[in-house]
């Protein structure tokens, strides 16, 4: 039956296909009460592509039925034991105590990695302030004509030359 058909049938009510498509998962899965299941039921006894579609919906809920039954299949993950400590460290009051006020625990954090580096850049001398003293400039090789080279201080005579 193609989606405009409807049950002619007197004395019952009018149903498209595209209503039944819409109940199909619900009745595949049991989830229908007893009126509209029959009248599912009595729609798919007539009309093949309806059919055709509920056969698909099946075989997906095997599909899933098969899967979690392999599923309850496996064992355990996580043992008894393991099952104790994770309670323990979850109900552990200072682990509620962050569970609570987590933004507050953030903050605090923060604020404790950036004085770590802070400090540990410090130390290394990486934020250490730019020498105010000027040193002399030294070239290697040819210098560029615009270039002036600085007079040395009158005091400071290079080694070897004398008055």
């Amino acid at each position: 039956m193609s989606g405009s058909k409807k049950n002619k049938r007197p004395g019952h009510a009018q149903i498209r296909c595209e209503d039944i498509r819409d109940l199909l998962f619900d009745y595949m899965s049991h989830e229908l009460g007893d009126s509209r299941s029959k009248l599912v039921r009595e729609h798919l006894r007539k009309c093949e592509e309806c059919k055709r579609q509920a056969a698909e919906i099946q075989s997906t809920l095997d599909l899933l039925n098969k899967a979690r039954q392999e599923d309850t299949d496996l064992p355990s993950r996580l043992t008894d034991e393991k099952r104790k400590k994770l309670y323990w460290w979850t109900s552990h009051p200072v682990m509620l105590w962050i569970q609570n006020h987590h933004t507050l625990f953030s903050a605090i954090v923060t604020v404790i990695i950036i004085a770590i580096l802070s400090l540990i850049l410090s130390k290394a001398q990486l934020w250490e302030e730019e020498s105010k003293e000027a040193g002399i400039p030294v070239w290697i090789g040819r210098q560029l004509p615009t270039q002036k080279t600085p007079a040395l201080p009158q005091d400071d005579k290079p080694p070897g030359e004398s008055n």
